[in-house]
């Protein structure tokens, strides 16, 4: 990942663009905050109310497991449609 951003840090392909984080281990919430700030000094448009954070660690759930689970599955709706929103409307922050 690190050497994904070191790309993309110096070109004009990332700055500016909508980003939505899914944090699959909200114990680790420290790890999508300090992505956060890098991606913020990146200069992404970091669209908040799409970033979700939702339990997947050990839960051994595959894609038809994640799609079965209301509580995931709506989290993950939900954040989708405040990207689309967004995106649609240009509204990052």
């Amino acid at each position: 990942m690190k050497n994904a951003l070191d790309w993309l840090v110096g070109g004009v392909e990332f700055p500016y663009k909508p980003i939505m984080l899914i944090n699959t281990s909200p114990r680790a919430q420290h790890a999508q905050e300090a992505l956060l700030e890098v991606l913020t000094t990146m200069s992404g448009n970091i669209v908040k109310g799409a970033c979700v954070s939702i339990p997947l660690l050990s839960s051994e759930l595959d894609s038809d497991g994640i799609i079965g689970d209301k509580e995931i599955s709506e989290t993950l709706l939900s954040g989708l449609e405040e990207f689309r929103v967004a995106i649609e409307n240009q509204k990052f922050v």
